[in-house]
């Protein structure tokens, strides 16, 4: 997650100016930017965040899966970690417990949780591990991640 978190940002703020400027740019780029972009945000939001995490509606296997693909786009972890966390984040909010408290501060409720060791347990998250889409992407997320985010978009 440090490697997505920084050395990606870092690599990106570097490496797109030096391919513009020995590659130029064609408008099909710009656009698989911001449909990976909406594609990406759509699966944490709808799909980890509002239908796995929370359980606010009920999708068939299909949508699971579409929404599981999508979120892995985001380089955001799995699903059953990145539940598991967010759950524990409602149920013991704003607590010692809490992984992503604000009491800490911005930052740390942002993204500084994410650099500070934990050992949290995943729990709480068994209804998941049910879900045919939560198995694959338990065991695959590292080959499904970076395929979606940069094998496919480079093909």
């Amino acid at each position: 997650m440090t490697f997505t978190l920084v050395l990606l940002p870092l690599i990106s703020i570097i490496g797109i100016p030096l391919y513009i400027y020995y590659n130029g740019i064609v408008w099909q780029e710009p656009i698989m930017f911001v449909i990976g972009w909406f594609l990406a945000g759509s699966g944490i939001t709808m799909g980890y965040h509002r239908l796995f995490a929370h359980k606010a509606f009920k999708a068939k296997p299909a949508l699971e899966w579409i929404l599981m693909l999508c979120g892995s786009m985001a380089l955001q972890n799995t699903i059953v970690k990145w539940c598991s966390d967010h759950r524990r984040h409602h149920k013991k909010l704003d607590t010692n417990e809490d992984p992503y408290s604000i009491k800490e501060g911005f930052f740390h409720a942002h993204i500084g949780w994410i650099f500070k060791k934990g050992d949290y347990d995943i729990n709480n998250v068994s209804d998941l591990k049910k879900k045919s889409a939560v198995k694959f992407q338990d065991k695959y997320y590292w080959s499904v991640a970076l395929f979606l985010s940069f094998g496919l978009p480079l093909l």
